[in-house]
């Protein structure tokens, strides 16, 4: 691959260029922080385990929690929309994010990823609304006598 230089007026003996041949760059970088986050609490995993998965077992690709982490990864991002997904299904670092074995391979498609959504039941909510709040109480070195939910 051939990069493109362009000069620009130097100031004294000072040159100055722009070379574009940096390769995979993102504008993602700060999920990053949010996979420690992850690491540490394992809020997603925890939430992922919530989720039945109904599918035929050898057919499975991407298992739930994978799904879960490219779906919140996205949200967080400002990537909302599932049609989002066919790109960032390729993208390096949604890739690294969703699971350090997946670099060679895409992730969920946005029609698995609505799937997964459609999915999630009301045994799964209740499920993940515990996790919410088991992850609450765990934030205290002492269990609080009282939770007012406001």
């Amino acid at each position: 691959m051939k990069s493109e230089i362009i000069r620009f007026k130097g100031l004294k003996k000072q040159e100055i260029i722009a070379e574009f041949k940096g390769g995979d760059i993102t504008s993602d970088a700060g999920l990053l922080l949010f996979r420690e986050i992850e690491k540490k609490y394992k809020i997603i995993k925890r939430m992922s385990a919530c989720i039945t998965d109904k599918r035929e077992s050898g057919k499975v690709v991407h298992n739930i929690e994978e799904q879960m982490l490219q779906r919140v990864y996205a949200i967080i991002a400002g990537y909302e929309d599932v049609k989002d997904h066919q790109e960032l299904r390729k993208d390096p670092l949604f890739k690294m994010l969703c699971g350090e074995t997946k670099k060679d391979e895409e992730l969920s498609s946005p029609s698995t990823i609505c799937r997964f959504e459609n999915q999630v039941d009301r045994k799964a909510l209740v499920g993940m609304s515990k996790v919410m709040v088991d992850n609450f109480i765990e934030s205290y070195t002492e269990v609080p006598k009282e939770i007012i939910l406001d």
